[in-house]
């Protein structure tokens, strides 16, 4: 009886969390051979239990990640959103500004966009938006913003870039959209986009007021180019 006594003291002291414990076999049909069984039952309840709350707590985490990406995701594009935009803009502007180090801004505007959905459909136009997008990516490095802005209107926010190398970036994207092969997506479907950009100023309003200015220059000009102020 002992040996049996001890033989399941032992089985209580080592069960691990979530691990099921080797069954214990008690002969006969004492006290100790129904503590036997209710402790083979109980190991086999809490390890069933423990592992479905490892399974919820892990689609609960997934759950959760799917909802912080949705957050600051544009639906449409896969690209960052106007809100998260907004947000690195107030961190990026301040730490810059702050630091004395240099942040570059590029307002994209694709053009004729109306004229996209009129003469094709609106199928056309998202399916447009979405090529841009993926574009833009590659034209761009890991720790730039780019992100939605409105409409068929994209923003790209580039940390500890000069002007020159902004430009250069904004053209090598602007001929990446010029070249692409749109019949894929229709037949005689032609797309283009114009860039304003701008450098580090007194506020955030300046600089987005003056990449403004800008993309409406490259529009006045003849669209499909590259402004810089």
């Amino acid at each position: 009886m002992l040996r049996q006594l001890r033989h399941l003291s032992n089985a209580v002291h080592g069960m691990e969390p979530g691990t099921r414990s080797e069954p214990i076999t008690v002969s006969g049909r004492d006290e100790i051979a129904t503590l036997a069984h209710a402790f083979n039952r109980m190991s086999d309840d809490l390890t069933d239990q423990y592992q479905a709350l490892q399974s919820s707590n892990a689609t609960i985490a997934r759950q959760a990640q799917t909802l912080e990406k949705l957050s600051y995701t544009d639906e449409l594009t896969g690209l960052y959103n106007r809100r998260y935009f907004n947000e690195q803009f107030d961190h990026w502007f301040g730490e810059c500004r702050r630091e004395g180090r240099q942040l570059a801004l590029i307002i994209i505007d694709v053009d004729h966009f109306k004229r996209i959905n009129d003469n094709f459909s609106h199928q056309t136009g998202d399916a447009v938006l979405q090529q841009i997008a993926r574009l833009l990516r590659e034209c761009v490095r890991s720790h730039d913003i780019l992100a939605r802005f409105g409409g068929e209107e994209l923003i790209l926010l580039m940390p500890d870039t000069s002007l020159e190398k902004a430009e250069e970036i904004a053209e090598r994207m602007r001929r990446h959209i010029e070249e692409h092969s749109w019949h894929q997506i229709a037949v005689g479907l032609q797309v283009t986009a114009s860039f304003g950009l701008t450098s580090l100023q007194t506020t955030q309003h300046d600089m987005l007021r003056i990449a403004d200015e800008q993309l409406y220059r490259a529009k006045d000009g003849g669209r499909n180019s590259v402004c810089v102020a």
